[in-house]
């Protein structure tokens, strides 16, 4: 086949070669296409093997035309939708290949679809991918592994906090019991001692006691029968006479006159309270006195006459806990022995009630106020049940480990004004107590006194100070003051 018809078939894009053309010719191409075979062949092994598996990941077909444009030489000869090199020794060669292409299941006709992995680019077994499988899945279960690891350090980090908090649990645990069991302990020490007594109810007996001497002073002098009396009254204590209450108030006349209708009822008030704390507390009645069994005039109870000389000379002493504590305790011993005598302790009560009675008496029209007889029978407002209940109080006092007190109001100089924490107004409102304290005003009168306790019930604290129940005090000539000043 001469060159033209080559030329010819070239042009017209022949699919396959000449068949009729010179046996030299034929010879020449046949040893030409092995050669150049072979070289091909040794040039794609090493591209062949630098590929990896294809995948849409990777960019499997744009790596494929770069190896093809290497292995060809040109992006031109990578081509394989174009047509066959014309002319030259090598166009059969060509030709061959490009047929070769073609019947490739890798050759896309030239269109621009991303081309599909070449078979010699896919594992030849599945062992390649059951090694990429397993490599994934060593990796996924060392990151679990440490993840697990990591749990496991967490978990230990909290089982000893919860060590050290059980720790600390059992020991509040333990310190509950001993609290609960000194608790325990001194509820029973408590129940132990039939003398010590609560705050509230030292606070009850004060309570029923002032109001025990309220009711009295009212039944003392009717407001109905005030006309006339008052007056005369106000020319006895006028006279040479001594005025009886005159250390109650300085301003007796001012609680006399008519518009002042509980007056004499709070001057009354004011002086029982008065003698009580001059006669009957810390004067130790509960032991006795002139003892009724001496045959000795004027002899004492024996107790009375001891414990009375014992409490002068330890009353010096610098210890102030044992001193309480030695007086707590002997009181409560006396105590006991003190049903012997009694009838001293009735005609000690007796004594004193007289004394009051022998200055009141004059002041009011009641007869049958001041001692029981055949015409007061199952009275409880006396004047001699009032003293005898001072004394009851007196000795549950002397039986306490703390010490208690009480606290009057300076009604002679008029300079301590109201005070709140430790003062109440006489049927007053705390409007009305605010009152007080904002104008400055001084209580005039105390119808009852403070009961102050220093110490605790245990006989120790002695710094420490709390009112048991607070004085009870008339603030109405101060604010009648006021009033006259503003005008």
């Amino acid at each position: 086949m001469n060159p033209k018809d080559r030329e010819r078939h070239a042009g017209m894009g022949v699919t396959r070669p000449p068949t009729s053309f010179h046996a030299s010719d034929q010879m020449r191409t046949t040893s030409n296409s092995s050669k150049i075979q072979k070289r091909s062949t040794s040039r794609q092994r090493p591209v062949q093997q630098q590929l990896s598996i294809p995948s849409p990941q990777n960019g499997g077909n744009e790596k494929l035309r770069d190896s093809t444009r290497k292995d060809h030489g040109s992006p031109a000869k990578a081509n394989f939708g174009s047509e066959p090199e014309r002319g030259g020794e090598n166009s059969v060669v060509n030709y061959q290949k490009h047929k070769q292409r073609s019947r490739s299941p890798s050759f896309d006709g030239g269109t621009s679809r991303p081309l599909p992995p070449r078979p010699s680019e896919v594992p030849h077994s599945s062992k390649d991918y059951d090694l990429h499988n397993m490599a994934e899945s060593t990796e996924r279960v060392l990151e679990k592994l440490t993840e697990t690891q990591n749990k496991l350090k967490a978990a230990d980090a909290e089982i000893e906090a919860l060590k050290d908090g059980s720790l600390l649990y059992r020991r509040l645990q333990e310190t509950e019991a001993r609290l609960d069991s000194a608790v325990a302990e001194l509820s029973e020490r408590h129940l132990v001692d039939p003398f010590r007594q609560p705050d509230d109810k030292i606070g009850q007996m004060m309570s029923d006691l002032s109001n025990d001497i309220r009711h009295w002073s009212k039944t003392f002098h009717h407001a109905t029968r005030k006309q006339g009396f008052t007056q005369a009254l106000k020319e006895r204590l006028t006279g040479e006479e001594e005025n009886p209450f005159a250390r109650v108030t300085p301003q007796v006349d001012y609680y006399l006159e008519e518009e002042c209708e509980k007056g004499l009822s709070l001057i009354v008030q004011g002086y029982v309270w008065s003698q009580l704390i001059k006669r009957v507390f810390g004067f130790l009645i509960w032991t006795g006195g002139p003892c009724y069994h001496s045959s000795l005039p004027g002899k004492r109870c024996p107790i009375n006459e001891s414990f009375e000389h014992l409490y002068k000379i330890f009353s010096d002493s610098k210890d102030i806990v044992q001193h309480h504590h030695w007086r707590a305790q002997t009181s409560r011993l006396v105590d006991r022995n003190s049903p012997l005598h009694k009838t001293c302790i009735s005609n000690r009560i007796l004594k004193i009630t007289k004394k009051i009675e022998s200055v009141l008496r004059a002041y009011t029209e009641e007869r049958d106020i001041f001692f029981e007889n055949e015409f007061n029978k199952g009275a409880n407002i006396l004047l001699s049940n009032i003293v005898r209940a001072a004394v009851d109080l007196d000795r549950v006092l002397w039986q306490q480990k703390a010490y208690f007190r009480f606290r009057t109001c300076n009604t002679e100089t008029i300079s301590e004004v109201f005070q709140s924490t430790w003062m109440t107004g006489y049927e007053s409102k705390e409007e009305d107590e605010r009152g007080f304290m904002r104008q400055g005003i001084a209580p005039s009168l105390c119808c009852c006194p403070a009961l102050v306790k220093t110490g605790n019930s245990e006989g120790t604290s002695f710094e420490n100070t709390a009112f048991i129940c607070k004085a009870i005090v008339d603030c109405s000539f101060g604010q009648r003051v006021r009033r006259n000043e503003r005008r």
